[in-house]
């Protein structure tokens, strides 16, 4: 898939991200080879050699700080020796504190260290309130509608449609905040909408639909 999306967009800026099962040689080289950025969610046990120099540098670096980094990390045999910038995330969670680590191929400093984070952060989101919603919310996604592969893709591609639609509504219309719908009801008044409206479209001979979404912004 890299290889097509390069022959397709070859001057399109691309970053990577992902959780820790894509933070491993091949594809941090395939992202090096098409000049793509990656932000990967870093587990010790996943890069060993690199785990281990980061345990190294955790011992030396002093104080509790809430971001720690660290650029250009060698690591691995000295023939076959590596780099990586490293950087490390500590969230309090009431009296708990959870640690996020990634490894990134940009540069980190000071000035970038919290968007690196933020960005970092994002795949969670994407992928809780995203694929999590669409597989274990209303969409049902787990289960196969078809055997039929172009329907299945058409199906899914509408599924897309209509989580867009639903969450433009949930974050913009500002009854739905004041009455405190959930995603449920939400989704009833997409449908009560859709099914109970009725266009008389027998007076025109030639004619061109188009749905119209008016959302207010908050």
């Amino acid at each position: 898939m890299a290889k097509r999306i390069k022959e397709e967009y070859p001057k399109l800026p691309i970053m990577i991200t992902g959780d820790a099962l894509y933070a491993c040689e091949p594809v941090i080289q395939t992202c090096k080879e098409n000049k793509w950025g990656y932000i990967l969610r870093l587990k010790e046990e996943r890069l060993k050699l690199l785990g281990e120099e980061i345990k190294g540098l955790e011992k030396v670096e002093k104080g509790n700080k809430k971001i720690i980094y660290w650029n250009n990390i060698k690591y691995g045999e000295v023939e076959f020796e590596k780099q990586a910038n490293v950087i490390k995330y500590n969230e309090e969670k009431g009296e708990k504190a959870i640690g996020f680590m990634w490894i990134t191929s940009f540069n980190i400093t000071e000035k970038n260290k919290e968007e690196l984070v933020y960005y970092g952060r994002q795949r969670w989101k994407i992928e809780n309130e995203g694929f999590n919603e669409q597989k274990n919310g209303t969409f049902d996604i787990e289960h196969i509608y078809s055997k039929n592969y172009n329907a299945m893709k058409a199906h899914y591609f509408f599924i897309q449609f209509a989580h867009t639609i639903r969450q433009l509504l949930e974050k913009g219309l500002k009854y739905i905040k004041e009455l405190k719908m959930d995603k449920k009801e939400v989704s009833a008044a997409i449908t009560q909408t859709l099914t109970h409206t009725i266009s008389n479209l027998t007076k025109h001979n030639k004619i061109q639909l188009r749905f119209e979404l008016k959302l207010i912004i908050q």
